[in-house]
């Protein structure tokens, strides 16, 4: 199962820092590109159960976080995100 997460927010308001420490990640501050990172969900659960169920494979259940930096046109200028952004 993956759930996506998109980190928006006004400049330097700390997304990015959020995002590393999410992922565990180094993305750069000052980039304007948006980052994409991807974190496992631990769930102590999944391992009793794989014994017990002998499955093909385990698929540990992960985030996709993404996030968006504030100076992608619009966002500042409208202070309002559209449907059409978030898609």
């Amino acid at each position: 199962m993956s759930i996506d997460t998109g980190i928006i927010g006004p400049a330097k308001s700390g997304k990015t820092t959020i995002f590393n420490a999410l992922t565990k990640g180094k993305a750069d501050i000052e980039s304007l590109a948006p980052h994409i990172g991807i974190a496992k969900v631990p769930e102590p659960r999944l391992e009793t159960l794989a014994d017990m169920l002998h499955p093909k494979r385990v698929v540990p259940a992960e985030v996709r976080y993404i996030d968006i930096g504030a100076s992608v046109k619009g966002v500042v200028r409208d202070k309002a995100i559209s449907g059409q952004f978030l898609t």
